[in-house]
């Protein structure tokens, strides 16, 4: 098999990994420093690419505490380039053995593709809503802070050439210690997360990657791209969906749940060094409503989770604090346009009410605006 090889980089290669990656970011401090004479800059790290001499630099931790507690590390700016310039090279190789129910970091295939594919699974297996299912909703245990990096360098480089340029690049991607004087940040909040899910807790160098690089979600994919044929193929399940490490299942009868989980259980420990975290395995009726990726699946209609509807009620008292906040209206926007995937007519109208303001609401773009 030809394996995917890369000896040297162009600069419009890098251009387009800059452009990718301030995206939607221009706004953010560490994108407008760059940006100060960014053509130099770019020619600078193309250079020490190409002459195997580039090192990643310093990151950034930081917690946050929604859903739960959980610590974030932050890459430099010319590192997030890098990532980019990586999953160019990489990415299209490896998604096209990726099965079709796998999401999360794909082109296409992001909560609402995973929500909706879900949501019409759910129809199918009961037909229509008519007959009895059931679902198995499952993760796994500390999964960013468990992966295995000489595994995943392994399923890597079945793919890439470990010699060339590319191979070099990944791998120093993949094992670089992110954890060797990196800039602590609020660290009385960083005190609240779990020290067995903080990767300044483990061998960084052999095993773990952040949570927020574009690296860490597809090389998440590929890690997990084995149990996902081995779902599909050897257990022969029709309705199963992963989005990183959420694993949604349908069945007609618990009586395979059991082997189901026991199976998965037993591949990932044997093949990933991983587990089912067994204490949020879920087994329940599909008729009860099913939480998954941000969305409550019921017959016939979606809303946004608990935790979603939460952050919208939240929104919506910091808007009333201060109407003319051009920032606080952008935020109850976002989450207007969030609820126009669900079945949440009626909940809008609500939302108009309580602001108790001249607003008026445009349904076709989802937006609020003042009179």
């Amino acid at each position: 098999m030809k394996k995917v090889s890369k000896n040297s980089f162009t600069y419009d290669e890098i251009l387009t990994a800059y452009m990718q990656c301030r995206k939607h970011k221009r706004n953010t401090y560490d994108a407008m420093e760059f940006e100060k004479n960014f053509a130099y800059k770019l020619e600078v790290l193309l250079k020490q690419v190409n002459d195997r001499t580039y090192k990643p630099g310093r990151y950034k931790c930081f917690p946050v505490l929604i859903p739960k507690p959980r610590e974030i590390w932050a890459a430099p700016f010319k590192d997030r380039v890098v990532h980019h310039l990586i999953f160019n090279e990489i990415g299209e190789e490896f998604e096209k053995h990726f099965i079709d129910q796998s999401y999360s970091c794909l082109k296409g295939r992001g909560t609402l593709k995973c929500i909706n594919d879900a949501f019409k699974g759910c129809r199918k297996i009961t037909r229509n809503f008519q007959e009895e299912a059931f679902y198995i909703k499952m993760d796994i245990k500390n999964f960013f802070v468990s992966i295995n990096k000489e595994i995943l360098w392994g399923i890597v480089k079945e793919k890439v050439d470990e010699d060339s340029l590319l191979g070099w690049l990944i791998k120093c991607n993949i094992f670089h210690d992110i954890t060797e004087n990196p800039r602590i940040m609020k660290r009385k909040i960083l005190a609240l997360v779990p020290e067995y899910k903080s990767l300044r807790n483990v061998d960084y160098k052999r095993q773990g990657l952040p949570i927020g690089n574009l690296t860490s979600q597809f090389f998440s994919n590929i890690y997990l791209n084995g149990l996902d044929q081995y779902c599909k193929h050897t257990l022969k399940l029709k309705y199963y969906y992963r989005y990183a490490d959420d694993i949604l299942i349908l069945i007609k009868d618990t009586s395979e749940a059991k082997n189901i989980i026991n199976s998965m259980n037993e591949w990932l420990m044997q093949n990933r060094k991983l587990q089912l975290n067994t204490l949020k395995t879920v087994v329940n009726r599909i008729r009860q409503g099913v939480q998954f990726v941000g969305a409550r699946i019921f017959y016939h209609y979606m809303i946004p989770s608990k935790a979603s509807l939460d952050k919208l009620k939240q929104a919506i008292k910091s808007f009333r604090k201060d109407v003319f906040s051009c920032k606080k209206l952008s935020t109850l926007n976002s989450y207007i346009g969030l609820c126009l995937n669900f079945n949440t007519r009626s909940m809008r109208a609500r939302i108009l009410n309580k602001c108790q303001l001249n607003l008026i609401y445009d349904n076709d773009a989802g937006k609020i605006f003042y009179l």
